[in-house]
């Protein structure tokens, strides 16, 4: 048994050059990588958030080649939306920084020209941007129908022949890509409610037009916080409602 154990030891030190050479080699080799994989990982959350601002230029034109009355009460209304819009992600949203724009300059978006396009929540133009013509690290959302996902591990592309085949019947915020491919949305139910809280500074339903914002810029805080590179599809429920709207 004790030249067992000596052959045993004797191997076994002979190998030890071996192993600790191969031991190196595996950490020099693999956690470097491991650490690239993070560090890209890192770069895929999103470090600035870009809001789209519905400037209802489609029903404005049409109310207006028609010298319809409503015009006034229109131009109205959506200026009341997308205030609500920015009051809600100017007090709601905390993850990162957060810049707006009005679909009118969508192209310019997809083009990366963010300056003299993108505002703060004063309306003023924004300077000392954090993004720019090669910037990937922004995520862009809006209020609206979007198309419809099973999960948020799909990506709907921008196509409008898909969007138009297969929209949701219910508005809620729409999360995209910087190239305006749809990620992800958060969508709401009870529309009675949100008529019954229209004097909230974050919320807006018009009574003549479709035209309304409804608040998400909490509970889209609270998603992309827990989830920065994978939102999940979430339906906000009336607790949650009643409770964004009171606090």
């Amino acid at each position: 048994m004790k030249l067992l154990h000596t052959v045993l030891y004797i191997y076994f030190m002979k190998k030890v050059p071996q192993i600790l050479l191969l031991s190196a080699f595996a950490f020099f080799t693999l956690v470097p990588g491991a650490w690239a994989e993070n560090s890209k990982k890192k770069k895929e959350a999103p470090q600035v958030i870009l809001v789209r601002l519905n400037s209802e230029s489609n029903r404005i034109a049409t109310l207006e080649a028609r010298h319809d009355k409503r015009l006034p009460q229109a131009i109205a209304d959506g200026e009341q939306e997308r205030q609500a819009m920015i009051n809600d992600f100017r007090d709601h949203f905390n993850y990162c920084r957060v810049y707006f724009f009005m679909d009118t300059c969508e192209q310019a978006i997809l083009e990366k020209r963010f300056n003299g396009v993108l505002l703060n929540a004063d309306g003023s133009t924004a300077s000392d941007l954090p993004i720019g013509p090669g910037s990937h690290n922004y995520d862009i959302v809006g209020y609206g129908y979007p198309t419809q996902q099973y999960s948020a591990n799909e990506q709907i592309k921008r196509d409008s022949s898909v969007y138009d085949d297969q929209a949701f019947s219910v508005r809620g915020l729409i999360i995209y890509d910087d190239s305006l491919n749809q990620r992800s949305y958060l969508y709401k139910f009870d529309y009675g409610l949100l008529k019954k809280d229209n004097r909230s500074i974050y919320v807006f339903a018009s009574k003549t037009f479709d035209i309304e914002y409804f608040p998400f810029a909490r509970f889209f805080d609270k998603m992309i916080t827990r989830h920065p590179k994978k939102i999940p599809i979430r339906k906000i429920g009336v607790w949650d409602i009643h409770k964004a709207l009171k606090d």
